[in-house]
């Protein structure tokens, strides 16, 4: 077959104008990152500073850009965590949060197929809705079927602290991966437990739960509990007797 000069010229053209738009999709690629990067540096200044504390009206504009929001959001759940974040800056941008509707955005964001998207919204909805965002939470945890988000909206349910999340977290991890039950057993004992939910709890007979109960023994002074141990330093399996003989020597 022969090949025209015309053809050829053609063909190197296509392959030139490809070249070129990687190197164009490259350049525009470092030229975002180094933008968003010295955005970033600017906002986590901007609310760490506690000498000149920013206006309402800059962190409404902060918020009036995609960009600068998500790296607002992202910096008041940082520094919040590292308490380098004063009341009244909290305050304000709790405020325009919700002034911007942004909660209902990440109600939306709980209901999207990434997984990034219902993990990073179950997180900003616990530090910056709390106690609003309950429900909403709550009823996705309930149906989520991926076992790593599913952890993170539990460490979601477990910041905001609600005693009624207590009992969903724990019916969670019954059939649940290994790894997962470990995690959220760790987010679980940091509730408050009454004498009833002991009980109730002693009185089950799931292997998941029993394995909690060994874990709460650590934290957990309660005489239904030392005799829930007790009864099992007894058990014919012997993995089961051992862990209740840890839980009792770390009580």
């Amino acid at each position: 077959m022969n090949i025209t000069t015309a053809t050829v010229l053609i063909i190197l053209s296509i392959l030139l104008f490809a070249d070129m738009c990687v190197i164009a999709y490259i350049l525009l690629k470092k030229w975002r990152i180094t933008v968003v990067q010295n955005r970033r540096d600017y906002v986590y200044s901007l609310l760490s500073d506690n000498v000149v504390v920013p206006d309402k009206k800059t962190i409404n504009t902060l918020f009036s850009n995609q960009i600068d929001k998500e790296l607002v959001i992202y910096a008041f759940i940082e520094l919040s965590q590292a308490l380098q974040l004063s009341e009244q800056v909290s305050v304000m941008i709790k405020e325009t949060y919700e002034q911007h509707q942004c909660r209902d955005n990440a109600y939306r964001k709980l209901r999207s197929v990434f997984r990034f998207n219902r993990i990073s919204a179950a997180i900003e909805l616990a530090h910056l809705a709390k106690n609003d965002c309950l429900g909403h939470l709550e009823k996705h945890f309930a149906t989520e079927k991926d076992w790593l988000v599913k952890f993170y909206i539990s460490y979601s349910l477990a910041f905001i602290h609600n005693q009624q999340s207590l009992n969903i977290l724990i019916d969670s991890l019954i059939n649940a991966p290994e790894w997962y039950r470990e995690k959220v057993s760790i987010l679980i004992c940091k509730f408050s437990f009454d004498n009833e939910l002991l009980a109730a709890l002693c009185d089950r007979t799931e292997e998941e739960i029993r394995d909690l109960l060994f874990k709460m023994a650590h934290d957990v002074s309660s005489t239904r509990l030392a005799g829930f141990l007790l009864y099992h330093l007894s058990s014919e399996n012997a993995a089961i007797a051992h862990k209740a003989a840890s839980a009792m020597k770390h009580r």
